[in-house]
Parts: structure tokens; C-alpha cells; sequence
């Protein structure tokens, strides 16, 4: 399925770049790249016949950002959805089998006191003045 999809968007390239005489470029940007590719492919100035090409440095600086681009935005989405597998894992979940009553016969627990802190601080330091 994959391959059937780059292989589309390497044609839809190929379409693109028609009108800015990029036929190849698009086909590859978009075999690669895939709507990110095409995107490029729509902001690249027009080539004329007589133009010089573009140095193999040029190609390979703009590959190797795509990718890094491409790979830390992957990198980033899995690590966050992950990070949340944990979280949800961690969070203990309500106990649903447990009677009502039972719930109630279990003691309250005690609410922390806010102003706790101040007083406590009050206590060792002194008064504010």
C-alpha cells in the first residue's frame, strides 16, 4: 500500500513539474517526500533549457534536512504518544467492582490544609513584618 501511494505522488510529481520543466525533480520529490515533496516541488522556480544543474552538494544538503526534518517529526510523535501509554498505565484505575457501601465505610481522607505551608514557614522564620 505504501508503495503504491510514493508511487502516486511520483507521478502526481512528474505532472507537477511539467509546467516548470522539473519532471524528474517532481518525480523523485514526490516518490520520497510525498505531499511534503510536492509542496516543494510547487515553490521551486521554473528551469529553463539552457540553465546550468544543480550541483550534487546542493541535492544532497536539501535530502539531508528533509530527512531530519521528516525523521525528529516521526521521532517526536511516537515518543509523545508513548509518553502518554505510560502516563496511562501509571494513573491507578477506580476500583468499579467495589460495592457502594464498602466505598463509604472506608475512611475520608484528610484534605491538605493550604495555609499549612505559610503557618509552618510563620513558625520557623517569624512573623512577616
Amino acid at each position: 500500500m505504501i508503495v503504491i501511494v510514493a508511487f502516486l505522488s511520483g507521478l502526481v510529481g512528474v505532472l507537477l513539474g511539467q509546467s516548470k520543466n522539473r519532471q524528474v525533480e517532481g518525480f523523485f520529490l514526490g516518490l520520497l517526500f510525498s505531499v511534503l515533496g510536492l509542496l516543494v516541488l510547487v515553490f521551486l522556480p521554473a528551469k529553463h533549457e539552457g540553465s546550468e544543474p544543480v550541483s550534487l552538494f546542493r541535492v544532497l544538503v536539501t535530502v539531508a534536512v528533509l530527512g531530519a526534518v521528516g525523521f525528529f517529526g516521526v521521532r517526536f510523535v511516537l515518543h509523545e504518544q508513548e509518553r502518554r501509554e505510560e502516563i496511562a498505565l501509571a494513573e491507578p484505575a477506580a476500583p468499579a467492582t467495589t460495592p457502594a457501601p464498602a466505598r463509604l465505610a472506608t475512611a475520608p481522607q484528610a484534605t491538605p490544609d493550604p495555609f499549612a505551608v505559610a503557618r509552618e514557614i510563620e513558625r520557623k522564620y517569624g512573623a512577616a513584618r
